[in-house]
Order: C-alpha cells, then sequence, then structure tokens
C-alpha cells in the first residue's frame, strides 16, 4: 500500500504513533520544569508555552499536530503548579 492520501483518514494511525513518544518528551523534560526555581524563568516558560507553542505553533498547524495538544497542556500545568 502507498503513503495515505491526502485527506484520507490517516491522522489515527499517527496519533497513535505520536503518543508513546509525546509521554516519552513529557517524561524526559518534566524534571527539568519542576528543577526551575527562579519565579522569572517559570514565567518566561509558562508564556512562551501558552503563547507561543500552544496558541500561534499549534495554531497553524492544526490537526496535524493535535496528539501534542494534550502533553503540552500537561507540561503547561505542570510550570504553572
Amino acid at each position: 500500500p502507498g503513503p495515505p492520501k491526502e485527506g484520507g483518514g490517516g491522522g489515527a494511525g499517527l496519533e497513535a504513533l505520536i503518543e508513546p513518544l509525546c509521554v516519552l518528551l513529557y517524561d524526559a523534560l518534566r524534571p527539568r520544569f519542576i528543577q526551575l526555581s527562579r519565579l522569572d524563568d517559570l514565567a518566561e516558560l509558562v508564556d512562551i508555552l501558552q503563547h507561543e507553542v500552544l496558541g500561534e505553533q499549534l495554531g497553524r498547524r492544526g490537526d496535524a499536530v493535535a496528539p501534542l495538544r494534550p502533553m503540552l497542556g500537561r507540561t503547561l500545568a505542570d510550570v504553572r503548579h
């Protein structure tokens, strides 16, 4: 079979591949975020995640990066906490 055709509904398969990678990325990055103690660093990270990554970057790419949203949302919640 060839590659999925554009608009062919291959999103579920892609999501199944990306989700475990997101978990690995989250598990690797979370300890680094937890170690941050300076409020300026934390505030800057929240701003970057919320506005630049979740807002602008994911907004531009739409459904293609939808599987990343839950991981980034959890990361943002961890940094805010």
